[in-house]
């Protein structure tokens, strides 16, 4: 009998973390980000690179859950956030009228809770040393994600740097102040 509650416990414990605990009932603060894949990014790499920007964020006591687009639309659900992957037609002439340089892989638009990823670029990013795409893509997720939430600007370290830091793979998260911004604007934005 005894054992049957810890399961019981156990999937309870799980079920509530699966659907995102809110920030009012004392979880984790969770966001959705919905995806819009236009750019055919192959699933896998996807998967990956969402499983990178949910590490990041999840380093500062966040978590995600992510919504496909399409699937969005079908079942009517409204995301605060929305992740637009580019395909490279539209990505360059975008990147062409906002005058952007040649090294910006992504934007966000705070006002409209939307981040454009210009994929195009990441594929022809090739730094030295070399780093995959779906880590790029993953990294370039968060800092757009970052910019949605945070104040406008970027930071010395971590993953709001303006740019990617080649000198290392690890993971990189955002800096304490900017961890405890996010938590404070999330709770105020859940209160409303």
């Amino acid at each position: 009998m005894e054992r049957r509650i810890w399961r019981t416990l156990l999937l309870v414990s799980i079920l509530a973390f699966a659907r995102g605990v809110s920030a009012q009932d004392g979880g984790v603060p969770t966001i959705t980000v919905r995806v819009d894949d236009k750019a055919g990014v192959q699933g896998a790499l996807l998967n990956i690179a969402k499983a990178r920007a949910t590490e990041v964020f999840a380093m500062s006591g966040i978590r995600i859950e992510w919504i496909d687009g399409k699937q969005a639309a079908r079942q009517k659900v409204s995301a605060a956030y929305m992740i637009l992957i580019m395909a490279e037609a539209p990505a360059k002439l975008k990147a062409a009228m906002e005058q952007l340089g040649t090294d910006v892989m992504g934007q966000g638009a705070p006002s409209v809770g939307r981040a454009y990823i210009y994929y195009d670029r990441v594929v022809a990013f090739r730094p030295v040393p070399p780093r995959d795409i779906p880590s790029t893509l993953g990294d370039v997720m968060a800092h757009e994600l970052g910019h949605l939430i945070l104040p406008p600007g970027h930071s010395p370290v971590g993953i709001m740097r303006p740019t990617i830091n080649m000198r290392s793979r690890r993971v990189e998260t955002f800096s304490e102040s900017e961890a405890t911004e996010i938590h404070s604007r999330l709770r105020t934005r859940s209160a409303e």
